[in-house]
């Protein structure tokens, strides 16, 4: 009886964030956007090729469910650190290691900005909706701007 009590315990000290995640109910009546699939290297390079000059984020699925790659349209006319900021949808939880994982160095006019990431909260098969906000921090020193958000599905990586 006392291997499975300090079994239990473990888990439950370390993947409680799984946990929650994997018993979360989307909602009816809410919206949301599914990530892209992108089969090979010409769907990437067909997605940068878009020009769109208003704000507009694309998430794709990305090797390994979990793991996904952004795509940014803006109009930013300054250099700056642009990066994503991720939250439950429905209860506001910051998700894990994301805006650390996501910052990059952007030119001015630089548009579509691509990067990869992985979500390491909840677990393959268990989806949740989770609110994407893209961040810009201008290289002038003034404050950080919300450039704007969107809701998707998403599923964590599993460990």
């Amino acid at each position: 009886m006392g291997l499975p009590i300090v079994l239990l315990i473990f888990y439950v000290m370390f993947y409680p964030r799984d946990l929650f995640f994997s018993n979360q109910q989307i909602p009816e009546n809410t919206d949301f956007e599914l990530p892209i699939n992108l089969n090979n290297k010409s769907s990437v390079d067909s997605l940068m090729a878009m020009k769109n000059s208003n704000f507009e984020i694309l998430l794709a699925n990305y090797g390994q469910p979990g793991m996904y790659k952004s795509f940014v349209w803006t109009d930013l006319n300054e250099e700056g650190e642009l990066y994503l900021k991720a939250y439950d949808a429905i209860h506001n939880f910051e998700l894990v290691r994301i805006t650390e994982r996501t910052e990059l160095k952007v030119s001015k006019g630089e548009s579509p900005i691509s990067q990869e990431f992985t979500v390491y909260d909840g677990v393959w098969e268990s989806y949740y909706l989770a609110r994407f906000e893209v961040w810009f921090k201008p290289t002038d020193g003034t404050d950080e701007q919300k450039i704007g958000e969107q809701t998707f599905k998403v599923e964590g990586w599993i460990r």
